[in-house]
């Protein structure tokens, strides 16, 4: 049995929800379609025709690889990414994973 473990977001006549992968991950689906694996954030462009989300969420490190879903299809923006925000004209606003060493 499948269960859906969000409120679902209704965007441009898409629906975007999450559910519960394989080992415990939290995996997201726009219309029934899974478009990522190890979720920790999602959310739907100001203009409503893209849904930018966090995947493959690494618990050692608080990272994860910032992609947007457009038109059917996945396109990755950056890795190592700990944060985002959308801002209100649209822009996303996101913060990287940094290592720091000891000199």
């Amino acid at each position: 049995k499948e269960v859906v473990i969000s409120r679902p977001s209704i965007y441009s006549g898409n629906v975007a929800y999450f559910k519960y992968g394989e080992n415990n991950s939290t995996d997201l689906y726009v219309n029934k379609e899974k478009i990522g694996t190890n979720i920790i954030n999602y959310e739907i462009s100001k203009d409503q025709s893209s849904c930018i989300f966090m995947s493959d969420y690494k618990d050692s490190t608080h990272e994860a690889v910032l992609n947007i879903y457009k038109k059917g299809k996945v396109k990755k923006i950056d890795e190592r990414v700990i944060s985002l925000t959308q801002l209100e004209n649209g822009n996303i606003l996101y913060k990287k994973y940094k290592t720091y060493c000891s000199p």
